[in-house]
């Protein structure tokens, strides 16, 4: 089928369907009888046969559209949280033989669902051992729902591509050596990003998977696994960008994130003849990923230097023991410019990949003092665990208190303490 084929068959797919189809007739018909109606006579509403019929058909159809936008709208809103848990301190007692990070807070530390896998140290190399032909094998049990877990999907833009995963990882007393297949951003979608969805069976995937006290070793794990990364940049003047993010991301949609959260795209990491992944490629898609996060061009920066960055490695148990490591980079840019560069040729894209590159939608800069006096909010009459503080106030200004921030202002304190 030529190209321009394939798109008119699935414009025709999207958009005639049975019901547009029928909205087209009525509106031709109502228009044709208001040109009749004119043409004899001057145009009343009056004049119109069975006008209450008529009326009736248009708040039907109007009743319709207002309610697939509700509809969409809270599938989009609360779509998340059939995904992913948001009870954290469930998964801090599941998991609690695992490494946790924790955020201080008034001497109490309140633990985090993040289990800590080792720091780069300086003077640490990193090892890549990649096979570029092995692909993860997606558990039959999941299979068999896929086509019910990608359903609750349909409130994010996501498309489907190749991804690294991340098979094991082994750190010696100077190298880290990262073992890294392949995957399918969709696998990701069918386990990491919707392990808590309860299935027709009435168990999670977390549940037959990942029933804790411990997270299983990437070597013997069932989830995809695809390699993401968090990070966090400091401009010359010393401000930490921090990005809210769009509401059509696949999760954390509408929160408070570190300056770059993405994953480690194929498409930067790997050698265009070979298809490896190496640490040339490591550093390329770090560097690209902050161009299509941010707008800003790192192409001055040394390889080195960007996987110099690479300051820890680290599972998100939110997601089943996603793989992820921690950037940190101080660039040659101002506030004011990183500020320009991000918000310079903000257009609206209907194609999903040029969609996704971008997850937020406002940068709100913090000085590391003031991320790192940090306000937690806790609910009256709760406990001290991470489910007790929703909110947090920084530099005045009231947000989510996800993890995912708590942590990076951790992260960032231990490096800057080094």
């Amino acid at each position: 089928m030529k190209s321009s084929s394939r798109s008119k068959y699935y414009f025709c797919k999207k958009y005639l369907t049975t019901e547009n189809i029928k909205v087209f007739i009525f509106c031709c018909i109502v228009l044709l009888i208001v040109i009749d109606n004119i043409a004899k006579h001057k145009f009343s509403l009056e004049s119109l046969v069975d006008t209450k019929l008529l009326f009736s058909i248009i708040i039907l159809l109007i009743s319709d559209w207002i309610a697939k936008t509700i509809n969409m709208y809270f599938q989009n809103k609360y779509e998340d949280y059939a995904k992913e848990t948001n009870d954290y301190n469930y998964l801090v007692k599941k998991y609690s033989l695992s490494r946790l990070i924790t955020y201080d807070l008034n001497n109490y530390d309140i633990k985090l669902p993040y289990e800590l896998i080792c720091e780069v140290n300086s003077g640490d190399e990193i090892i890549i051992e990649d096979i570029p032909n092995k692909f993860y094998e997606l558990p039959k049990q999941v299979a068999n729902s896929s086509d019910y877990i990608l359903s609750v999907h349909k409130g994010s833009v996501v498309y489907n591509n190749i991804n690294i995963r991340l098979d094991n990882i082994v750190k010696t007393s100077n190298k880290i050596v990262l073992s890294t297949s392949r995957t399918y951003y969709f696998d990701s979608l069918l386990t990491n990003r919707a392990c808590d969805l309860i299935l027709n069976n009435g168990k999670s995937i977390r549940e037959v998977f990942e029933p804790g006290p411990y997270i299983r070793p990437f070597s013997s794990s069932k989830m995809s696994n695809h390699i993401g990364f968090n990070g966090l940049i400091k401009t010359s003047d010393n401000y930490i960008p921090l990005v809210m993010r769009s509401r059509d991301v696949s999760v954390a949609k509408g929160v408070l994130a570190a300056s770059v959260s993405a994953s480690l795209k194929s498409k930067y990491a790997i050698n265009k003849n070979t298809f490896k992944f190496d640490l040339s490629g490591f550093a390329n898609a770090i560097k690209m990923e902050i161009l299509d996060e941010l707008n800003i061009n790192l192409e001055k920066l040394d390889a080195k230097i960007l996987v110099d960055s690479i300051k820890y490695f680290y599972r998100d148990l939110i997601e089943c023991g996603k793989p992820q490591f921690f950037i940190y980079l101080d660039i040659p840019y101002t506030k004011d410019y990183v500020s320009e560069c991000f918000y310079k040729n903000s257009i609206v894209s209907f194609d999903k990949e040029q969609k996704m590159k971008k997850d937020g939608d406002e940068l709100i800069f913090f000085t590391p003092d003031e991320l790192f006096n940090t306000e937690l909010i806790k609910e009256r009459g709760k406990d001290d665990s991470i489910n007790s503080y929703r909110k947090m106030k920084i530099d005045g200004r009231v947000f989510e208190a996800t993890p995912g921030v708590l942590m990076s202002i951790k992260l960032l304190e231990n490096i800057l303490k080094l």
